[in-house]
């Protein structure tokens, strides 16, 4: 399995700008928030974790945020720990896609 997160998106000529690059995330410039995240699976780990694999493609489109990617790692991999917050996981059923994302201090709805 291979995770990858970026930590900052990149601005590439949005909302009509001639830029390409690292603005600023207080400019009000959501692309740079808005992050590419990839989970790959070998054909063996698919085949082995074909439930977890499932849950992942269910994933696809929840809203995340990146500091709740130990509760995911967590679930992938199977680790009991009292720490564990199934709310946080993002492949878990009990995730709770309706917590805050918190963008410039206010709650961040994605524009469409």
């Amino acid at each position: 399995m291979i995770i990858y997160i970026s930590d900052h998106g990149e601005e590439v000529f949005e909302n009509g700008r001639e830029f390409t690059g690292h603005s600023m995330e207080e400019s009000d410039n959501r692309s740079m928030i808005e992050i590419p995240a990839i989970i790959w699976c070998s054909q063996k780990f698919r085949q082995s974790y074909s439930e977890k694999n499932s849950a992942l493609n269910v994933a696809l489109d929840r809203p995340y945020r990146t500091d709740y990617l130990i509760h995911t790692l967590l679930d992938l991999l199977d680790i009991s720990t009292t720490s564990f917050e199934p709310t946080k996981s993002i492949l878990n059923a009990r995730f709770n896609s309706s917590r805050p994302r918190i963008y410039n201090g206010e709650p961040y709805v994605k524009d469409d």
